[in-house]
């Protein structure tokens, strides 16, 4: 056996099972394994593991001007995230937030295309946000519980919303929908009780399970002919409106 390493297993060090600890020997059917040089491969597994569970806290791949992107190498675009591993331990996004077109980070220039999942969500000081042309798709929980959200223009790029998306923003009273959305998803605007008027551009052709829920605000809303399809309880809980 090499100088300095000594032998461990429960085999040996259980004397009765076959020898005395350090003798060397195979016992019961065990093999020894040799203690500094997989302690040196354990303790390096745990760093591996450890670094990579501080790399896994972050949900983004860049921060610029106090926004966070992950980062698409393929095609050089970029999505607005969160801080975090998860939003809800993220810091929140506040005041009026200028989303740019383009971004450079890491000696690259990235088009902005998109709003990931629940980028937004429950930034409850969140003022405004300027959305660029260049974004085409908001994600699921978007803009949930943004309550101090009180306009928002989406721009005519933009041709999906996700579910949720702006579930719960109760200080919203205006909002200007992309002409070239053709869906409104479930529960897109419910429990928008501050919205009083709202009007579906004539690209949309369905409008999902409770997407207007809860507007208790609502008193007027604008439905074009292109909608060939309103599903249930689309406005649940809409009592001025109906």
């Amino acid at each position: 056996m090499p100088q300095g390493r000594e032998p461990f297993c429960a085999c040996y060090a259980n004397g009765p099972l076959g020898g005395s600890p350090g003798e060397g020997k195979q016992t019961n059917g065990c093999t020894p394994f040799l203690y500094p040089n997989n302690m040196k491969k354990l303790s390096l597994l745990l760093i591996l593991l450890f670094c990579w569970n501080v790399y896994a806290a972050w949900g983004y791949d860049v921060k610029v001007d106090g926004i966070y992107y992950n980062l698409n190498e393929d095609d050089k675009t970029a999505t607005v995230t969160y801080e975090g591993k998860d939003f809800y331990v993220s810091k929140l996004y506040t005041g009026n937030v200028v989303i740019p077109e383009k971004i450079t980070a890491r000696g690259t220039v990235y088009t902005v295309t998109s709003l990931h999942d629940d980028c937004f969500h429950d930034c409850i000081s969140l003022s405004s946000v300027a959305i660029p042309s260049s974004v085409t798709s908001f994600g699921d929980n978007c803009f949930e519980g943004c309550r101090s959200l009180a306009s928002i223009t989406i721009p005519n790029s933009v041709t999906s919303l996700g579910e949720y998306c702006f579930q719960g923003c109760t200080g919203l009273t205006s909002i200007k929908i992309s002409n070239a959305v053709t869906r409104l998803e479930d529960d897109c605007f419910a429990y928008c009780s501050g919205l009083t008027s709202i009007t579906v551009p004539n690209s949309v052709t369905s409008l999902g399970r409770y997407c207007f829920r809860g507007c208790t605000g609502l008193t007027s809303i604008t439905i074009p002919d292109s909608v060939t399809s309103v599903e249930e309880w689309c406005f649940d809980g809409c009592v001025r409106c109906i």
